[in-house]
């Protein structure tokens, strides 16, 4: 999470709660999820990103996954890609992008 811009505070909030989760009831990703999380999780060094600056500040803000080399990504690492999985792909990346759209405004 790091390395894609969050906070250290909010790094250890996520660690935190990935780890009282798994302690409570372990990870559970429904099936019809699991191609979708793998393919996200490959993805990782996909996202498309562009610089704004201004006389004060200057920043990186990702737009979006690369889908010109998402199907070979997935098919890389053993996974069928589907029209199913890349919607629920497409979910994943709103929520990242979401996330840090939140991180950037604190």
């Amino acid at each position: 999470m790091a390395a894609f811009g969050f906070s250290e505070a909010a790094v250890a909030r996520m660690q935190a709660e990935a780890r009282r989760a798994l302690a409570d009831e372990g990870l559970a990703i429904h099936p019809d999820n699991i191609v979708a999380v793998r393919w996200f999780l490959a993805m990782q060094t996909q996202w498309r990103a562009v610089s704004l600056s201004t006389m004060e500040r200057a920043e990186i803000r990702r737009t979006g996954l690369d889908y010109a080399v998402a199907e070979a990504t997935a098919r890389l690492k053993g996974l069928e890609p589907s029209a199913d999985a890349f919607a629920r792909l497409q979910l994943l990346e709103a929520e990242a992008l979401t996330a840090w759209a939140e991180e950037a405004r604190r």
